[in-house]
């Protein structure tokens, strides 16, 4: 009667075995790493591209429905007047009331009491861009925040003067998956002033 004898793994079938099982562990944790810093960039990009964008857009409309402008010395304010297009504010200076009726001549267009326009201030302070509005016509002030990780900020004029070119320049605040720093980020806008006096 012969006996059976089992026969266990040899030397090369079990460095072999122990490779593969390395190299796969080592893959499953390069993926437990990346994968969230991948998705932490991705959010990170679509956030900070939004904000950008709605830096910009509230420049270019308060620009475009100015009735002057005036850009500081070192071109890091803009100070708009707009018409007071609306019949009521909150404390914090947004609208509440219907628009108001325009006033029709033959050479302006003018909304509620055109010698109290509102006055629109865009700043940059610490790293944050700053829109001021005041409402004279209610004796209201308010201040908020557009954007923050603000770099540079800078107004000029174009070559007519109801044209207002503005940049923003935006710090990268996330490393991605390498270790190098993304580069800052540059919005740029060129605006006419329809309701320039």
């Amino acid at each position: 009667m012969h006996l059976k004898l089992n026969r266990g793994f040899t030397l090369a079938e079990m460095i072999v075995s122990t490779g593969v099982t390395s190299v796969l562990f080592s893959l499953l944790a390069i993926g437990l790493v990346t994968l969230p810093r991948s998705y932490k960039a991705s959010e990170y990009y679509s956030t900070a591209l939004g904000a950008q964008t709605r830096a910009l857009d509230y420049i270019v409309r308060d620009t475009r429905g100015a009735l002057s402008a005036q850009v500081s010395a070192d071109q890091n304010t803009l100070t708009l007047t707009l018409p007071d297009y609306y019949s009521t504010y909150d404390a914090q200076g947004n609208p509440t009331g219907a628009p108001v009726a325009p006033n029709l001549t033959t050479v302006l267009t003018t909304y509620a009491d055109p010698t109290k326009p509102l006055t629109v201030t865009y700043t940059v302070s610490g790293k944050r861009l700053l829109r001021q509005i005041s409402i004279p016509r209610t004796g209201t002030n308010s201040q908020s925040v557009i954007a923050t990780d603000v770099d540079n900020f800078d107004f000029t004029f174009g070559t007519v003067d109801s044209t207002i070119t503005a940049s923003l320049t935006f710090s990268p605040r996330f490393r991605g998956i390498t270790s190098q720093t993304d580069q800052a980020t540059n919005r740029s806008a060129t605006i006419y002033m329809r309701n320039h006096q």
